[in-house]
């Protein structure tokens, strides 16, 4: 059996423009909101083409509303209240693609907190409920992993601790052509730090066709059982080194530095 991972980027993405359009009119005219899986069938239905019988799907989010401070303080804006949830949003992709959804968020890894905690905890809050406690500061907006080399490479690793005995290939998707950018250069510099026997595979998708953007094959020889802590001097280096004109390139040069060792 191969595991198959997807894990989606939410605003620009599942949430691409044809979406947020058509949310913008329902709310004008007070009719119910509009199915995130009708406006992204033609990629959900490739997704589950191209998969094979034998293979379990795994669904992931892999937005920045990696907490529920944030998911909330995005979806009160004036600008994005339209849009939702992106927890609820993510169990509806999971449901269409008959996956079984791996609810880890950035929010647990900073904690290190059982995988799962902070999702389900969002999903018992009330709509007018915030909770504020599941951002650690460990750094100047820490809250965020700006470049998203920290989520991917500790979902990366859960999953392989949770399926080790069998190859895993991992699609993310986005629209954000900088962030698929610092994430290929990141495990494209080295590859190693990808768990055994895993594929990572880099997709741009903002509503339309969805693009290969990279595909990078692992020379991993050990999964990190550190993922926690590896994850967060990832992401803390890269949001403190980037420069202006390099973006999180320049912090990722030597990216081998902020793993901890392979137990």
């Amino acid at each position: 059996m191969t595991i198959y991972a997807y894990a989606f980027d939410y605003d620009g993405c599942l949430c691409h423009e044809k979406f947020v359009a058509q949310c913008r009119h329902l709310l004008d005219v007070q009719t119910p909101d509009p199915d995130i899986v009708v406006h992204n069938r033609r990629l959900l239905d490739t997704i589950n083409a191209q998969a094979m019988p034998t293979s379990q799907k795994i669904v992931l989010l892999a937005s920045l509303r990696q907490s529920h401070l944030l998911d909330r303080a995005l979806y009160a804006s004036e600008r994005l209240t339209v849009l939702g949830s992106a927890f609820t949003a993510i169990t509806h992709i999971a449901t269409a693609l008959d996956a079984k959804l791996d609810d880890l968020l950035w929010a647990d890894v900073l904690h290190a907190r059982t995988p799962g905690t902070a999702f389900k905890r969002s999903l018992a809050a009330s709509a007018n409920t915030v909770i504020h406690d599941d951002c650690k500061i460990i750094g100047a907006d820490s809250a965020y992993d700006h470049s998203k080399c920290g989520i991917v490479y500790a979902q990366l690793h859960k999953l392989a601790l949770d399926h080790p005995q069998y190859p895993l290939i991992y699609h993310l998707y986005d629209n954000n052509e900088r962030i698929l950018s610092a994430i290929s250069h990141f495990f494209t510099k080295q590859p190693v730090l990808l768990p055994p026997h895993t594929s990572l595979q880099l997709y741009h998708y903002a509503g339309k066709n969805a693009t290969l953007h990279t595909h990078i094959i692992s020379q991993g020889k050990h999964v990190d059982q550190n993922y926690c802590r590896s994850s967060q001097h990832m992401a803390y280096a890269a949001d403190k080194l980037a420069d202006k004109q390099r973006g999180y390139i320049a912090a990722l040069d030597n990216p081998q530095q902020y793993v901890s060792t392979p137990e």
